[in-house]
């Protein structure tokens, strides 16, 4: 195994247990543990409070939990939905409708009729982001990193007791920096996992195609002409084919424009370490 292979998938692998999508012991069989831990420590560090990336234990998910989670729902976050859709992709089941930020919606919806194949994503893609959220499949953050909100009045709180205002009960609200940063990252291992852009494809793009792509998908977030996809354009000077310019909503273009930087900035990272030109 080349040092770059070897560095990549140690890297990707810290990733993953940053997010908690693996555990060590599951790596141990492929890399060296140690070195893998030190990375994903590096990363953690990299992410303002975060002070430990292990998940703290769960409790039993009681019948009144899962019954309010039905009733109000979780919300959704970038990298669950990468997650549920890696897990569709696993069963060999399609993903139908357009993301819209919240959940999946098929063009033939958008007159008032029910594509039944969207509405079966839209119940799978419920009961998976539902079921993550009561079991803590993401490690939760640290106390002081949480607000919390009510339920009902959605009027912020210092703490988990009782709205002040209507007397609900309150939820925790994770800080948005650290959700953004953990999008960017799970981005990032989407790109590697799903699209095969490692970092033996990143290397060989030396004239700045990465941060060209990453600029114009954050660009798009503020000049109407540049996300037109409806109409056909794509950015003058897009590196790539015109099929890879993919714009969403502006929270998900500047996610992908983060995870294109920093797989710019690994790759400039990875020249300097091999004494060559970045």
């Amino acid at each position: 195994m080349s040092d770059k292979i070897r560095e990549a998938r140690i890297i990707r692998a810290a990733y993953e247990v940053l997010l908690g999508c693996v555990s060590s012991q599951q790596i141990a069989a492929l890399l060296d543990v140690p070195t893998v831990e030190r990375v994903a420590k590096q990363l953690n560090d990299l992410l303002p409070g975060r002070d430990t990336p292990a998940p703290a234990a769960q409790e039993a998910i009681t019948e009144h939990a899962a019954h309010q989670m039905g009733a109000t729902g979780a919300e959704p976050t970038e990298a669950e939905r990468l997650l549920f859709e890696a897990w569709m992709r696993g069963h060999c089941w399609a993903v139908v409708g357009e993301w819209d930020g919240r959940t999946y919606t098929a063009v033939s919806e958008r007159g008032g009729l029910v594509d039944l194949a969207a509405m079966r994503t839209r119940q799978l893609w419920a009961a998976w982001r539902d079921r993550a959220a009561l079991a803590g499949h993401a490690a939760p953050p640290a106390a002081d990193q949480l607000t919390w909100i009510c339920r009902a009045c959605r009027v912020e709180q210092p703490t988990d007791r009782p709205c002040d205002v209507c007397g609900g009960s309150t939820k925790p609200v994770e800080q948005p920096g650290i959700r953004a940063a953990r999008d960017v990252l799970a981005e990032r291992l989407r790109q590697v996992d799903a699209e095969g852009f490692d970092a033996g494809h990143d290397d060989m793009a030396t004239r700045g195609q990465l941060a060209v792509a990453a600029g114009y998908y954050a660009l798009s977030c503020g000049y109407p002409h540049e996300r037109d996809i409806g109409c056909g354009r794509v950015p003058a000077y897009w590196p790539w084919d015109k099929s890879w310019w993919k714009p969403l909503d502006a929270r998900s273009n500047l996610v992908r424009a983060g995870a294109l930087i920093l797989a710019e900035i690994e790759r400039l990272d990875r020249a300097l370490l091999a004494g060559g030109k970045a």
